[in-house]
């Protein structure tokens, strides 16, 4: 049986029904997809295949993020095909990261994005001091005509415990660009989940990326989750360079 946190989807529905109120249309072309944003909301980062949006008024401190994956139908036949291969994999992934944890996730076949099908996760990333700092993020993956979405939100725990139903909303209304094709619906097994996790301490620096992946040296970025060695606090370093 999947995990649902009823008071969010109750919480996400009050909110979706007043999303009229001071909203603004962003539509990126290049990416392929459409979002309405409350008031406030901003485009803070770009690239060719990545939007980040914050809330400017400070009342919201996570960020969105739009990351478009182009793939090949020779790897992937369908849209569907890609969203279970990377649902699976950053699952897997969080399963076997000791900083990690599965909180709660969903691939039934009901689950859309704009018609489309997609899966969900929402996940807890931990320092080696869980008293001290923890962080969540919730992300969601879908595709169609070889382009392949990941739409997610990080911020601390505290923040996203509160303001998970604004988030989820503004992700969950994302309108993907696409003409003329065929919505297939994944009905395979959908596999039950009970979270366990153990921390294990940092041996050195280390940096985690804003979507909970650890960065090699080879890959290093200037914004991501900032661990020092040994130390028990961590910093995020949002794309404009604030901490």
């Amino acid at each position: 049986m999947i995990k649902h946190f009823p008071r969010i989807e109750i919480a996400i529905i009050l909110f979706l029904i007043s999303f009229g109120y001071a909203q603004q249309s962003f539509t990126n072309s290049t990416l392929g997809y459409s979002a309405y944003l409350p008031e406030n909301w901003q485009r803070s980062a770009a690239n060719d295949s990545q939007d980040v949006f914050l809330d400017t008024s400070g009342a919201y401190p996570a960020y969105l993020s739009i990351v478009q994956h182009s793939y090949s139908n020779v790897d992937f036949p369908t849209g569907n095909d890609w969203t279970r291969a990377n649902f699976i994999a950053y699952k897997m992934y969080i399963d076997y990261y000791p900083y990690g944890t599965v909180l709660y996730f969903d691939s039934s076949s009901t689950l859309t994005q704009d018609g489309l099908w997609a899966a969900e996760l929402f996940i807890r990333f931990f320092t080696d001091d869980t008293s001290n700092f923890t962080w969540d993020e919730y992300v969601r993956y879908t595709a169609t005509n070889e382009n392949g979405y990941e739409l997610y939100a990080m911020g601390d725990t505290a923040d996203m415990r509160t303001n998970l139903p604004v988030y989820g909303a503004i992700l969950q209304s994302i309108d993907i660009l696409r003409a003329n094709m065929s919505i297939q619906k994944y009905v395979g097994p959908i596999v039950s989940y009970e979270a366990s996790f153990t921390i294990k301490p940092f041996e050195r620096t280390a940096v985690i990326t804003l979507n909970g992946r650890r960065m090699t040296e080879l890959d290093y970025l200037p914004d991501g989750i900032f661990i020092r060695k040994y130390s028990k606090k961590a910093a995020i370093i949002m794309p404009d360079g604030r901490q």
